[in-house]
């Protein structure tokens, strides 16, 4: 695996215990990339620890919600007004068009403890709106685009 900077692989390595230990079985650990994917009900959430300039380290974890939905303007208040609401992370539009619900904090400074509760916010909220959000603009979401995926 390789890393953009020092800081970056410190950060994956001592976050890689904790998440293996927090979500045993439901994490896969991606071997090239310094990346781990959950599921839970019909969320997929990715945690990435990525370079921040040459001193620090995000750690982003995000969540796919729908993909390929219609952005209508009710859609898109309804993902503002939601955005007031939640404690982490924000709903946000991806390059593709796809929702994302994601949430980032400094790699250098986090602990067990808030990248559980950071991780398992971000599952549980993506996991709850995406068929409300599937209701207002349609696609389809991330465990069902996953699905066709592997069947393809």
């Amino acid at each position: 695996m390789q890393f953009a900077s020092a800081i970056q692989q410190t950060c994956y390595e001592r976050i890689l215990p904790w998440i293996t230990e927090i979500f045993g079985g439901q994490v896969i650990v991606c071997d090239d990339l310094p990346m781990f994917i959950l599921r839970r009900g019909s969320a997929v959430t990715m945690v990435e620890v990525l370079p921040w300039e040459d001193q620090e380290a995000i750690v982003r974890i995000w969540a796919r919600v729908v993909s390929g939905g219609s952005l209508t303007p009710d859609l898109m208040r309804y993902l503002l007004t939601k955005n007031i609401e939640l404690p982490f992370g924000a709903f946000g539009i991806d390059e593709d068009g796809d929702i994302r619900l994601e949430h980032n904090q400094l790699g250098s400074t986090c602990d067990k403890e808030e990248i559980e509760v950071a991780t398992r916010a971000i599952t549980d909220v993506a996991d709850r709106f995406d068929d409300e959000i599937l209701a207002l603009g349609g696609g389809s979401r991330a465990l069902d685009r996953m699905r066709e995926q592997m069947s393809d």
